[in-house]
């Protein structure tokens, strides 16, 4: 009789993908869980961020064409390597695990910040 109320409890848990260990220690469970949110939600704002990046980088390329005042080449392949550094660091948001996730995000944040230091640099009024 044990061996089947045993069986019924564990079932369940297993059919779900968790182990009877992790089911003890469900606050884990939870938090593994609200770390793959906050991960998520930080990437899609990472995302857009990037989105905001790109838009003002191709507006102003756009903007400079059509007044005759396009960047230098040396102006723009610092830019463009800015650019290329951070969308590389958001992408590997998100694929980064629990384990890696701290110092990824560290070097998203560090590309970013240099992109908007080379962006100042080279467009001191255009903030």
């Amino acid at each position: 009789m044990r061996v089947l109320i045993a069986a019924m409890l564990i079932a369940p848990l297993m059919l779900a993908g968790i182990s009877p260990a992790m089911a003890a220690s469900g606050i884990q469970v939870a938090s593994d869980d609200d770390g793959k949110a906050e991960r998520s939600s930080y990437s899609a704002q990472a995302r857009n961020e990037l989105s905001e990046w790109r838009q003002k980088l191709q507006a102003t390329a756009s903007k400079g064409k059509a007044e005759g005042k396009e960047a230098s080449a040396a102006v723009m392949t610092e830019l463009d390597k800015a650019w290329d550094k951070a969308d590389t660091a958001c992408h590997r948001l998100e694929v980064a695990g629990s384990a890696d996730w701290d110092t990824t995000k560290a070097a998203f944040q560090a590309s970013t910040h240099e992109l908007a230091e080379t962006w100042h640099r080279t467009f001191p009024a255009n903030k």
